[in-house]
């Protein structure tokens, strides 16, 4: 980690949120994907740390399901197809079939995908691991607190290695992610906002 790196980490220290796991098993844990390279052959490394560290916590016995979200930003069926595959070939995951696990798709943001997570865990319980990139745990915590009033959430974030820019049709959202620096302002700018696209909602 290069000067900069440990600059921005103990500058913004305050965004990052300590890890909370349930002593008993949650219902489930659910992974933000975040997005795929540019060329579609594998997640962003920001996708598949929090991805493997979700199997990881799932395979431990820490939930009973794991719910993985396969399809961000309108993605075409070929993009779905390439992320199923990414998941469903998981060396850990493929023998856990049945209902281990659900893949939502459609997405478009983070609040979708909140959306999708209360669906799914509707009637299943109360109880629910987050994992999400560091600095965007505090406003994903933001708006699951606010769609699941009746679910104790339980963050766990990962710690993403190398920035890189993903596939999006969205420059702006692309470079959120390319950059470390450009991604913590931008979690920073939306934890602000977040009360007002929630209150309208």
């Amino acid at each position: 980690m290069g000067w900069f790196d440990r600059l921005l980490d103990k500058s913004f220290s305050w965004m990052i949120v300590p890890d909370s796991l349930p002593i008993n098993p949650a219902v489930a844990v659910f992974c933000h994907t975040y997005s795929m390279r540019r060329d579609l052959t594998g997640l962003t490394d920001m996708g598949q740390q929090a991805m493997d560290l979700a199997i990881d916590l799932f395979l431990k016995g820490k939930a009973k399901y794991i719910i993985l979200s396969i399809a961000l930003y309108g993605a075409s069926e070929e993009r779905l197809e390439k992320r199923r595959r990414l998941f469903h070939f998981h060396p850990d995951l493929h023998v856990r079939e049945d209902d281990l696990y659900c893949f939502l798709g459609g997405a478009r943001h983070t609040h979708d995908e909140v959306q999708k997570v209360t669906d799914v865990l509707r009637g299943k319980g109360s109880s629910l691991i987050v994992v999400a990139d560091r600095y965007h745990m505090r406003r994903s915590l933001q708006v699951f607190r606010r769609a699941i009033k009746w679910t104790d959430i339980y963050p766990v974030s990962s710690i993403c290695r190398t920035y890189e820019m993903g596939y999006h049709p969205s420059l702006v959202r692309s470079l959120s992610i390319g950059r470390k620096s450009i991604h913590i302002l931008w979690n920073i700018v939306l934890c602000y906002l977040t009360p007002i696209f929630t209150r309208k909602k």
